[in-house]
């Protein structure tokens, strides 16, 4: 379909956005999650399509939902031929395979409200300082019936590198739908594929960066599967030691590169070896009340020990 002169004037001044649409084995839903994609009424947009070697028949339906579009969008397919896992997928994607100043992260398996980059676009640029932002959503089930209507935050939240470090604050982040600068995958090496999430890694760079924050606007139906990523059961099995390694050459990178100084880097380390330590926790959680109680006591005593100063970790 051609542009029209009023519709290209109007784009002059706004930046290229890349909405990244991650598949794997989404057969079900990914034909929602892709018309939704083809149906944002922000430009210039371009639709980048990417799936992780499926096992089923999610690119047979993403290639007939291309093939049948005629809008303005630009639209990137891509087909891995072995699967990378969500680290080496994210890194291809946004390194390799998008333009824009902008990602917008989304699910195979979440659907976006038509606006959902319209207003994701102007929150990241009232914010020189943020480099990722993060929305609310709708949470709905695998029939796509709604099990709550909005996740919001009570407000909008910043946070900064030394909320991490210090403690002080909780950081509630939200991934469906997150938008970032570009930077946050051009100043970093790839995300490793031993490191089974982008999701907390991103967050850590941000922060790095300059800034995190949350808006309590609902910009996307977020789907909770019994097989999704982050379902608790999967998120037992993810490697802990991958997303660590994946922190600690991160702000080795940081370091190196001058994003922060060698006094924020040993902070970040024994941060880091704290998150280490809690997340070994978590794994090791088997559920019954008691195993539950006594890992709540001994997280207590190791954030004691953190705040205190002493030792954690070899790298603390």
């Amino acid at each position: 379909m051609l542009m029209s002169s009023r519709n290209k004037e109007m784009m002059k001044d706004k930046p290229l956005v890349s909405y990244c649409l991650f598949t794997y084995n989404q057969e079900a839903y990914v034909r929602e999650s892709l018309e939704a994609a083809l149906a944002q009424s922000y430009s210039p947009l371009e639709i980048v399509v990417s799936d992780d070697c499926s096992s089923d028949g999610t690119v047979s339906v993403l290639r007939e939902v291309i093939a049948a579009y005629s809008g303005d969008h630009h639209v990137k397919f891509n087909v891995n031929e072995e699967n990378l896992g969500i680290g080496g997928h994210v890194s291809k994607v946004l390194l390799e395979l998008c333009s824009g100043e902008y990602f917008v992260l989304v699910g195979g398996d979440d659907i976006s409200s038509p606006d959902h980059v319209k207003l994701a676009v102007d929150a990241i640029q009232a914010y020189s300082n943020v480099y990722a932002l993060d929305f609310a959503a709708s949470i709905i089930d695998e029939q796509g019936a709604i099990l709550q209507a909005d996740n919001s935050p009570k407000g909008a939240f910043n946070y900064c590198l030394e909320d991490f470090i210090s403690m002080k604050k909780n950081i509630p982040t939200f991934a469906p739908g997150r938008i970032i600068r570009r930077d946050l995958m051009r100043k970093f090496p790839p995300i490793s594929s031993s490191c089974p999430t982008e999701d907390s890694v991103l967050v850590l760079r941000s922060l790095i960066l300059g800034g995190l924050r949350r808006e309590p606007m609902n910009l996307i139906q977020y789907r909770r599967a019994h097989n999704s990523v982050s379902s608790p059961i999967n998120l037992k099995k993810l490697s802990v030691e991958g997303i660590i390694n994946q922190y600690y050459a991160d702000v080795d990178s940081a370091a190196a590169t001058w994003l922060i100084d060698e006094g924020q880097a040993k902070r970040l380390r024994r941060r880091i070896a704290f998150e280490h330590l809690k997340r070994k926790m978590f794994v090791q959680n088997s559920g019954g009340w008691f195993v539950t109680v006594f890992i709540k006591i001994k997280f207590k005593i190791l954030k004691l020990l953190y705040l205190s100063g002493l030792p954690i970790g070899p790298q603390s």
